[in-house]
């Protein structure tokens, strides 16, 4: 089946909603593009201990994996850091950006490992812009 969903998920200032706007340029909206997903959900779910029950989350993955390709953008703590320094972004109490990414790395694992996702690509976004968009487009060229 053809992918025609694209979900960019990562932690807060991973990029996402950067490489979604230059991914509806690159691919000219020929994807949609969501940013945060089933992961994205669960991870939220678990790191603010929301006890939300993660099964329909799961169900939803496992059913979007068929028509999407799932990029987990992946940024040095530093850089997350960094980020929120430049953009004036205040991190809530007990969101600490070193946990926030460990977490997510361990449910992108999750995701692959237990789930059973085929789909889903770690995509490094510390460096230049490009380089990013280069990677994501040779994903996305695969996939369709």
């Amino acid at each position: 089946m053809k992918k025609n969903v694209l979900c960019i998920d990562g932690p807060d200032r991973s990029g996402k909603d950067t490489i979604r706007r230059l991914c509806d340029k690159l691919n000219d909206y020929s994807f949609i593009n969501v940013v945060r997903g089933p992961i994205g959900y669960v991870t939220y779910n678990r790191q603010f201990n929301k006890g939300q029950d993660e099964s329909a989350f799961i169900e939803t993955a496992k059913k979007m994996d068929e028509f999407t390709v799932t990029i987990y953008l992946r940024n040095s703590v530093e850089t997350l850091e960094k980020r929120c320094r430049d953009t004036n972004e205040v991190m809530r109490e007990g969101r600490k950006m070193e946990e926030q990414k460990a977490l997510y790395e361990s449910v992108v694992k999750e995701a692959v490992e237990e789930w059973g996702l085929k789909n889903v690509f770690v995509v490094d976004n510390d460096g230049p812009i490009d380089d990013t968009m280069v990677e994501i487009a040779k994903i996305l060229r695969n996939a369709v």
